[in-house]
């Protein structure tokens, strides 16, 4: 299982990653304008997390770059 993290307490679990992460944005995302996905080491370039956001959520501007970081899949901020 996926689990997502905010403000250091589990906020959701998941069996499929791309579902937690929808999931997490429909919690977070409030009067947030910009979602910033950076993808982990073990993630691969081809994943389309980013186009289904953006179909999801017309009104955000969604980016998504590869932070290289180990030990979590995605690292995801709001502004």
């Amino acid at each position: 299982d996926f689990f997502a993290v905010y403000n250091g307490t589990i906020i959701d679990s998941n069996r499929n990653l791309n579902n937690l992460i929808i999931n997490g944005i429909k919690k977070l995302k409030d009067e947030s304008e910009l979602v910033t996905l950076y993808r982990g080491i073990s993630v691969k370039n081809g994943d389309n997390i980013g186009i289904e956001i953006k179909k999801l959520f017309p009104d955000l501007t969604v980016e998504e770059y590869y932070g290289g970081q180990y030990g979590c899949d995605y690292y995801i901020t709001f502004e």
